[in-house]
Order: structure tokens, then sequence, then C-alpha cells
């Protein structure tokens, strides 16, 4: 029996994180043989930010992974809320990485590709040096060293523009439906990589069964702005009647600062024998599951 234990499974990734460790014949052998038994916990039943709830949760489920879902993602939000923001992001983080470092468990932590700049203008590699903007990719930073010093067996993945999951996701308003005559406005001043999260999982479950540690980047092939993306999704889509504006960050009273390019290498996950599909074969795939859906 491998026994998984899913942290922040109420949230949007933790909650298709789940159903896909839940699925029917998972495996991840070789790394991890037997049947796969998942424990899904939400903050009501682990706050990561309180080192008993974790060691009270280690004791409890016993788990030979530690998926990390849990954390405080809306980057704006953390510019007011900073030390929230550290609490959950780094503090968690380490909570979790100790238990695991006790238990001898494998920690999954999931990153972002705002931990750099910008300033390098080509694909980022895992050796690239970090320099975070914002107050957000800061703390997820420091989570990953926490995780890199505390956690002897763990498993860091960056990514970048997830979609597809519930909730928050920057191409929501599209998946909740839109008007034909309907005008709408998205960001052209960032170059990143709009990724479906189910491509985004599959990668890290193929690291985990293959025994994979350290870092690694996981994004969908190529590069795109998120007004590039939405016009790909509406036209997948067969919404012609839909009008996409451009906007930039700075005319529409962000508050943190973000990177212009953040596209990330994946040459290293390759190299493992798993390759990502180009991004705008994805956003095809999800929107022919939204048109789907609606029939």
């Amino acid at each position: 029996m491998v026994r998984i234990l899913v942290t922040g499974a109420r949230g949007g990734l933790g909650r298709v994180l789940v159903e896909r460790l839940r699925a029917t014949g998972l495996s991840l052998a070789p790394a991890f043989a037997g049947p796969v038994e998942v424990t899904a916990l939400g903050r009501e039943e682990l706050d990561i930010a309180r080192r008993e709830h974790v060691e009270r949760a280690f004791a409890a489920h016993k788990p030979d992974i530690l998926m990390n879902a849990a954390g405080l993602t809306q980057v704006d939000l953390c510019e007011s809320y900073q030390w929230e923001a550290y609490l959950v992001n780094r503090d968690g983080a380490e909570h979790l990485g100790r238990s695991c470092a006790k238990s001898g468990a494998l920690l999954v932590y999931f990153s972002t590709d705002l931990v750099f700049d910008g300033s390098k203008r080509a694909p980022y590699t895992e050796e690239d040096p970090p320099n975070p903007l914002s107050v957000y990719a800061d703390t997820k930073l420091a989570g990953e060293l926490i995780v890199m010093k505390s956690a002897a067996k763990h498993l860091i993945l960056r990514t970048g523009w997830l979609y597809g999951q519930p909730g928050r996701h920057f191409l929501k308003t599209v998946q909740e439906g839109l008007r034909d005559d309907e005008i709408l406005f998205t960001y052209d001043d960032q170059v990143a990589q709009p990724t479906y999260v189910h491509d985004f999982l599959g990668a890290a479950l193929h690291l985990v069964a293959q025994g994979h540690a350290g870092t690694y980047h996981a994004g969908n092939a190529g590069e795109a702005t998120q007004f590039q993306a939405v016009k790909k999704l509406i036209e997948a889509m067969g919404r012609r009647g839909v009008e996409v504006r451009a906007i930039q960050h700075q005319l529409d009273g962000r508050q943190a600062m973000r990177p212009r390019y953040s596209v990330l290498a994946s040459a290293k996950l390759e190299q493992t024998g798993h390759k990502m599909r180009p991004w705008d074969a994805a956003m095809k795939e999800f929107g022919a599951s939204l048109v789907n859906v609606r029939v």
C-alpha cells in the first residue's frame, strides 16, 4: 500500500490532484509499488501554517508521499497580506519538510515560474538563479529553499499559468461562458506558458513513479501571452462573436510586479522520458471539453 497525503485538497489544484490519484488503476511503480491510498485534507482539517497540525496529521496517516497543494496563491493579495503569505507558503513548507524528514516520506512541492524576474528573455532552466519580483514569488522561493534543506526526499515542480482546475485561473471567465457579443479584456504584457492542469499533474506523477527527485520545470511547450491564449481558447470553442482586447497589468491597477517573460525550459523533464505537448494543442482539447459540457 502506498499512502499519499494531499494538503490543500479543497483548492483547485488539490481537487484535480486527488481525482487523478484516486483514478482506477493508477500505479506509481516502480518507485512506489502497490495500490494507492489517498488521504485528502483541506485547510479545515490540516492548516500547514500550524506545526502541531502537521505533526498530528503525519502521526495519524503515516504517509509515504506528501503532495502539498496548499498555499496562499493570489499574487496581488499577498502584497497586502505579507505576513500570512510567508506563514503559509514559507513556514508551512518548513513544517511539512521537517515532518517528511522525520518519517522518510517524499515531499512533492508545487512552485511557480514567478520566482524568475524575466530579464533573461529566453526559457529558464532549473539552474538559472531566481530573483522574485513579488511577495508571492518570494514566499514560494523561500518554500523551495526550505524544502531543499529540510526534506531529504523532495521533488519541486515549477510551472506557468495553470488552467482547467476548479476555482480561479486566468481562463475562468471564458470557461464560465460568454455572450456572442461580449468584449473581453485580457493581458498582453507578459509571456509565459499556458499549462493545462492535467498535463502538469501527468508530469508530476511520472516523476514520482520513476523515482526522480530535485527541481523540475513542467509547462506545456511553447510560449504565449494571456491575450493569445484566450483568443486560442475562444477559437477552439467556435465562438466567433466574442471580441478580445489587450490591456496591460500596470494600467489595470495590479499591486504585484510580474516578470514580462517567465517561460520555463522542460529539457530536464524530457530527459526522464516525459515530453510536454504544445500549449495550443492542450488549449484546443480544453476548448473542446467546454463545448461538449455545454452540449
